[in-house]
């Protein structure tokens, strides 16, 4: 989102550096470095000092012009001969002006630094405070510290500020500035054209640059002291000088919207001319330098500023190196630790070939701001051409990583860079990820553009020079630039390129060289180690045919002790690959090398060597496989060593890996023909391929390599791990399952088994063995022999399983057999004798007595409520000594250990009993079966003289299922039987039910159980 203000005016300025936006990330960036040049100076009491300078706003040197080393003494602010401190981390002021004597006549060495990593410290603070209040301000804006797109093409103008002071008045017409910023053709006070011209030029038309230079300076509100005091805080005066001026154009309706070509919301560039220069030492006062300030107008807002005095001429490479900063967002190819040279002269971001006609922005910032005709080297064989009056290159990109690449230009000492070190084709490697102030030229730390020195010198990153004669490619010496010359052409991890560079010609303002990517091998040395004589090892090597056309060659060799197993002979298609195995089997003890010659011109060949010797001892076997170990776990394996030789062999078996462990003694003396057995555990420690080299300790000896893979553990799931069967009748069964899994990586193995009685598996026990995402059904069944809860565990039989708890409950609704052989006598005086046989069911509980004192019922009639209970007992005999035995009748049932009773005996009439047979009252006995599965039988009865009968049957809830019976009825016993269906003809699902009767007289009701 582009940030907008609402109002006008002025506002505060913020005390932070300047940034350019670099790529994708944001980095500091400061004024073009000085090295070695001659500045003016004012002392306190008004006497000018000449001194020379190396560096830039984050650190400078400053010496005199006889060579020693100078600082401002913090007392009384002169400029002063300096001294290291005792421990060389910073400078110390001798007290003694360098106007007053001679570095030589106080016996101080010239040229003194302090030490490289605290400075490197200083620099890094700068530009870390730099860096986090830069984000401040973005942020105060409401940018984000992302790149946009820089306005470094098409029309685009600048803002120019012109200002005097009332101490201090312009010497410099306000029109030379302007003739100066944007005058085609230009060339006032010896430059060479214009800021606008320097643009054009380099940009080959496609960026054309001006600036906005008000006709007549700005008189500043205050005199020029007050703005360049040393002693205030560097840089505040100058950024209320910046915004005077800007508020000032504000006020005289200047439109400051017409000022951002890429409408990011921020002014596209702000530069500051004062009269004269500053009179403070380097970085105090009005030191030019390129800092950030807070101003927004006409909805957009300023942010990046550079600021310079005009002294008594108009320079362009400075004003040009800060512009590419703003305009371009180049980063500075500097190194700011000052221990390198970077770039050198070869670019106008690095150090500059003239103050009057800078040279021109390397290839790498050219190809970034878009400028560049870029042509891809992809095709073999091609002969890349070069002219170097157009902005022509050619680009060589990593097959993976987009940061890292090659370019190719023609720089030719005419035009602007008339003023370079050579001139030929500039090889340029850039990594965006890198840094110009890492000059080590390692993977880790290398510079973000480097020049590729022909001479190999490397003389930029050393310090040695910005550029000399032989940095550039160009016939008859330089033309061959491969992945074997020195340089080479090799990525900064040090792989192969396969980018082949040869035949440059001779420089010229158009230039030729042939690229001959076509082959590459990998690698191109092979060291085969110290193998005994008679033994032999295997090494290979792999022909990539990286270009169009078939790659066609014979491999050969012609050394005693090597021989090409296989892969001798190719014809390799384009983007296809052949490995060829090279043997090493010496024949005698010694050094042996030898040259694989690969039978090709675009192919390098690869050199081999080895060292042989005589064997002395015997290794079995030399390699340890362990395959597959589960993580957590442990395997362990021998090798043998044996004394073959004719000495006295000893040594020490050693390892420096984490997951293999010698678990033997290490040490072994062995006389000869001896051996000793060496025992190596793998411990696994993560999932993956883990190798280990077991030295034996003896250089004679040959190591043992150990290989295995952790793998990860079985992991078992059990689903689920309980089994819930509910209620299950005694008699009947109900099935479940459970499944076994394994989630891990390795077998899971165990046996599934069980020692209960009620339960049973049916299917899946016993052993089993499960790979990796296989599963195992268990079946369980559960068959009640018992009434109540019953459990079980089902063991799973692997201590990674958890076993399975099985829970049901047994329902034992089912009556013992009613007794047999029952008989009543009656003896008078002594009562009633019942006399039955004992009951034959297991579960057997007790017998219960029944009395009725109504003769009259019929004899097979049914208990009713004219049935009394008199007595329980476990014997097979009782005596009812009621003085009138004579009047009852009696029933005797059978009970079970959980409350089932049986029907009852047939029931014995005593002599004078009465029996007409028909029933004294309505009744309503106990449904049979009960509980019932698919139909009960309800009995009733209905006395002499009948009468209307209902009998219905209703849910738990109450709600009407049946009517059964609804009529009159005559006398007797009557049944009507319940099918289980509800009026509409439905069946009813399992449960408790209840029947109610209801005729003149009587309402009773009674519970019944379907179960299915």
């Amino acid at each position: 989102m582009i940030h907008r203000k609402p109002s006008r005016g002025a506002m505060l300025a913020l005390s932070v550096f300047i940034i350019a936006f670099h790529f994708l990330c944001i980095s500091t960036t400061y004024g073009a470095p000085v090295w070695g040049e001659i500045f003016t100076f004012e002392q306190p009491d008004g006497k000018k000092v000449d001194v020379r300078i190396w560096g830039d706003e984050f650190y400078r040197v400053v010496e005199s012009l006889d060579g020693y080393t100078l600082t401002r003494d913090p007392n009384t602010g002169e400029i002063c001969y300096a001294r290291l401190s005792s421990d060389g981390n910073s400078l110390v002021s001798t007290g003694v002006r360098v106007d007053s004597t001679t570095g030589d006549a106080l016996g101080l060495e010239p040229h003194i630094r302090i030490n490289p990593e605290a400075r490197r410290s200083i620099i890094r603070e700068a530009r870390q405070a730099a860096l986090e209040s830069s984000r401040d301000v973005l942020a105060g804006l409401g940018l984000a510290p992302e790149r946009v797109e820089p306005p470094c093409n098409g029309n685009v103008q600048g803002i120019c500020l012109i200002v005097d002071f009332s101490d201090e008045v312009a010497t410099v017409p306000a029109g030379d500035i302007e003739d100066y910023c944007n005058l085609p053709g230009y060339s006032g006070y010896g430059n060479n054209g214009s800021v606008r011209d320097y643009f054009y030029d380099v940009s080959d038309g496609n960026l054309t640059y001006t600036n906005y230079v008000p006709t007549a300076y700005y008189r500043a509100q205050n005199p020029k002291s007050y703005y360049d005091d040393c002693d205030a805080p560097y840089g505040e005066r100058a950024r209320e000088l910046v915004i005077e001026a800007l508020t000032d154009l504000d006020n005289s309706g200047f439109d400051f919207s017409q000022y951002d070509s890429n409408g990011d919301g921020l002014i596209d560039a702000i530069n500051c001319f004062y009269a004269g220069v500053t009179g403070c030492p380097w970085a105090e006062g009005l030191w030019p330098h390129s800092w950030t300030v807070s101003f927004s107008a006409d909805g957009v807002d300023a942010f990046r500023y550079q600021i310079t005095g005009i002294g008594s001429t108009l320079r362009l490479s400075t004003f040009c190196h800060e512009n590419g900063h703003m305009i371009c967002y180049w980063p500075d190819l500097y190194d700011y630790d000052h221990d390198s040279y970077g770039v050198g002269k070869f670019c106008i971001m690095c150090s500059s070939t003239s103050s009057t006609n800078p040279q021109e922005p390397c290839a790498y910032l050219k190809h970034i701001a878009g400028w560049t005709t870029t042509t891809f080297l992809t095709t073999p064989h091609t002969i890349a051409t070069l002219p170097s009056d157009s902005n022509t290159i050619y680009k060589y990109e990593h097959p993976i990583l987009t940061n890292e690449y090659y370019l190719f230009e023609n720089r030719q000492k005419v035009g602007r860079d008339v003023g370079l070190p050579d001139a030929g084709i500039a090889i340029w490697h850039v990594d965006t990820e890198g840094s110009n102030s890492d000059q080590d030229m390692t993977p880790e730390s290398h510079y973000e553009c480097t020049l590729v020195q022909a001479d190999g010198n490397w003389d930029l990153e050393n310090w040695v020079n910005r550029g000399d004669l032989t940095d550039l490619w160009e016939a008859p010496t330089h033309t061959e630039c491969t992945p074997f010359t020195n340089p080479n052409t090799n990525w900064w991890d040090g792989s192969s390129s396969a980018l082949y560079v040869t035949d440059v010609s001779v420089s010229s303002t158009v230039m030729t060289f042939i690229f001959n990517r076509q082959c590459q091998v990998q690698p191109t040395d092979i060291d085969f180690g110290m193998v005994a004589v008679g033994d032999s090892l295997d090494e290979t090597f792999t022909i990539i045919n990286v270009g169009v056309d078939p790659l066609i060659g014979s491999v050969s060799e012609s050394c005693d002790a090597y021989s090409i197993v296989s892969g001798g002979n190719y014809n390799i298609l384009p983007g296809d690959s052949q490995v060829v195995t090279v043997r090493f089997a010496p024949t005698s003890a010694g050094t042996h090398n030898c040259t694989i010659q690969l039978g090709s011109t675009f192919c390098s060949d690869v050199y081999c060597t080895g060292e042989a010797y005589d064997p002395v001892c015997a290794i079995e076997p030399d390699t340890l496989d362990y395959g597959n170990v589960p993580v957590g776990g442990f395997e362990s394996l021998s090798f043998t060593i044996t004394n073959i030789g004719s000495e006295l062999l000893a040594g020490q078996v050693s390892e420096s890996c984490d997951r293999f462990l010698i678990t033997s003694d290490p040490y072994y003396v062995l006389d000869p023909g001896e051996f000793d057995v060496v025992t190596v555990t793998y411990l696994p420690g993560a999932i993956g391929a883990d190798t280990c080299w077991i030295e034996t300790g003896y250089d004679l000896c040959k190591d043992v390599i150990c290989i295995g893979v952790g793998v990860s553990p079985p992991v078992c799931l059990i689903e689920p791990d309980t089994l819930d069967f509910g209620a299950v009748l005694t008699g009947d069964y109900k099935d479940s399952t459970f499944i076994i899994t394994n989630v891990g990586g390795d077998t899971l193995s165990g046996s599934v088994s069980e020692t209960c009685g009620d339960y049973s598996i049916i299917s899946g026990d016993g052993a089993y063995s499960l790979a990796s995402g296989e599963t195992l059904t268990v079946a369980v069944r559960f068959e009640p022999t018992g009434n109540g809860p019953l459990t079980c565990t089902v063991e799973t039989g692997s201590a990674l399983c958890v076993d399975v708890t099985c829970l049901g409950t047994g329902i034992d609704v089912t009556p013992p057999p009613p007794p047999e052989e029952f008989s009543v006598a009656y003896n008078t005086g002594s009562g009633n004798q019942l006399i039955w046989r004992s009951c034959p069911a297991s579960d057997f509980g007790m017998f219960k007595i029944y009395r009725s004192e109504n003769p009259g019922l019929l004899l097979d009639a049914p208990m009713d409520t004219t049935w009394q209970e008199i007595y329980s007992t476990s014997d097979t005999t009782w005596t009812d000594t009621a003085s009138e035995g004579w009047q009852y009748r009696y029933e005797v049932t059978a009970l079970d250990t959980v409350g089932n009773e049986s029907p009852p005996t047939s029931p014995g009439v005593l002599t004078g009993a009465a029996s007409t047979g028909v029933p004294r009252r309505f009744a309503l006995y106990q449904s049979a079966p009960n509980p019932f599965n698919p139909s009960t039988v309800i009995t009733y009865d209905v006395p002499p003289g009948g009468g209307k009968v209902t009998i219905r049957i209703f849910d738990v809830k109450g709600r009407l299922v049946k009517t059964l019976v609804n009529k009159n009825q005559t006398a007797g016993q009557k049944t009507v039987t319940w099918d289980g269906r509800n009026d509409r003809g439905e069946k009813v699902a399992t449960g408790v039910f209840f029947y109610r009767m209801r005729a003149p007289g009587c309402e009773k009701t009674m519970k019944m159980t379907l179960l299915k």
